[in-house]
């Protein structure tokens, strides 16, 4: 009797250890397309959007938290991408190192290109920034998804759907749409999660500082898209009222749209919270 019971329950065990990994085997399988990790703008919606649809019929709960971690990095690629685009320059002026006598006609033609942009870029600085504060808005409310209970879910999930249809209707130039996205190597080099982040958020408020005055998170891209939005957000959790959040890529400066948007941020003089991964 006793060797009939253990062997019911080795069987059981085998059957339930067969029914876990069926459907984690099912749950990856979806993931095929990671190996090309690297994708354009217009890819990174479409998979953003089929996580969307895939996230309500989940049942396990590591297959939530899962899924919760894909939308948060797709939302702040496309983020990380989208300013990249708006916040681009030409640099021909290396052509001068191999054609010496052409320097001053090389740094003219570098300026006049440029000159072009920003002029472009300031015409449509209220159609670009009405683009960008939605885009905010999505961004945060899928990190908010990431930190949220299981009882929060539900509503956070609207947030994040109605967001994304109206992001989804506006119209996107074929040159945006193709920009590729940059990897994030503080998570994909460095071992980084957002736990880390996390971390850090509750060390900087053990230090005391009043949430009560006016904060800027800086992120630096590329991995500045990743931590300033979730950093805000926790912040805001924690009792931040009154805090923004930008990025800015430091190699190449700011400028344009860029250095406009940063301007107002810090008119009222918030205090500025830095972040970045660590240097390699």
């Amino acid at each position: 009797m006793r060797e009939r019971i253990m062997a019911n329950n080795a069987s059981t065990t085998e059957t339930a250890a067969s029914t876990d990994s069926a459907a984690e085997t099912d749950f990856f399988s979806g993931y095929k397309w990671c190996l090309n990790p690297i994708m354009k703008l217009n890819d990174l919606w479409t998979r953003m959007e089929s996580e969307l649809h895939r996230f309500p019929g989940l049942k396990a709960s590591w297959q939530c938290e899962e899924s919760k971690v894909n939308l948060y990095l797709f939302a702040c690629a496309i983020s990380c991408t989208v300013d990249d685009y708006f916040s681009r320059r030409h640099y021909i002026r290396p052509l001068a190192d191999h054609f010496p006598k052409l320097r001053r006609g090389v740094s003219l033609a570098e300026d006049m290109i440029n000159m072009t942009l920003t002029v472009g870029g300031m015409l449509k600085f209220k159609e670009v920034s009405r683009f960008r504060a939605k885009l905010d808005e999505f961004v945060e409310h899928v990190c908010n998804l990431l930190l949220s209970t299981e009882y929060s879910v539900e509503s956070r999930l609207l947030e994040i759907e109605s967001c994304f249809g109206e992001l989804r209707s506006s119209v996107v130039s074929a040159a945006l749409g193709n920009a590729r996205m940059r990897l994030n190597e503080g998570y994909r080099c460095q071992d980084l999660t957002y736990h880390d982040l996390i971390t850090l958020a509750e060390r900087y408020i053990e230090t005391g500082p009043e949430l009560e005055g006016r904060f800027l998170v800086v992120g630096a891209r590329t991995a500045g898209s990743y931590f300033a939005p979730l950093l805000k957000v926790y912040l805001e959790g924690r009792g931040a009222s009154n805090i923004s959040w930008v990025t800015v890529r430091p190699k190449y400066g700011t400028h344009g749209i860029e250095r406009k948007r940063l301007r107002q941020l810090l008119r009222d003089e918030p205090t500025v919270i830095l972040t970045d991964d660590y240097s390699n």
